[in-house]
């Protein structure tokens, strides 16, 4: 099964923008207890606009799902698409 398992951004304030987050939207920050959806938990997540989370010229990530992770690599790599891979 697919889906987004994560959505990452910088902000000016991301400690008040996840309040903001939690508060007016019921969207949960929190490693600890994820925003919970059919295909698993997806992580709404700002980060300090300095992180080093994110490439420094990247201003978004999304994390995306996948059921058959090794085929879908090799598919892209077939297609020419630079995979980038970090052990975690």
């Amino acid at each position: 099964m697919g889906g987004i398992g994560g959505l990452f951004f910088r902000a000016s304030d991301p400690k008040a923008l996840r309040e903001w987050y939690r508060k007016h939207l019921g969207i949960s920050t929190d490693y600890a207890s994820p925003w919970v959806q059919q295909s698993g938990p997806t992580l709404c997540m700002p980060f300090a606009r300095n992180t080093d989370y994110l490439p420094a010229d990247k201003q978004w990530m999304i994390d995306f799902r996948v059921a058959a992770l090794d085929p879908l690599l090799a598919a892209l790599r077939d297609a020419g698409i630079e995979i980038i891979t970090t052990p975690e």
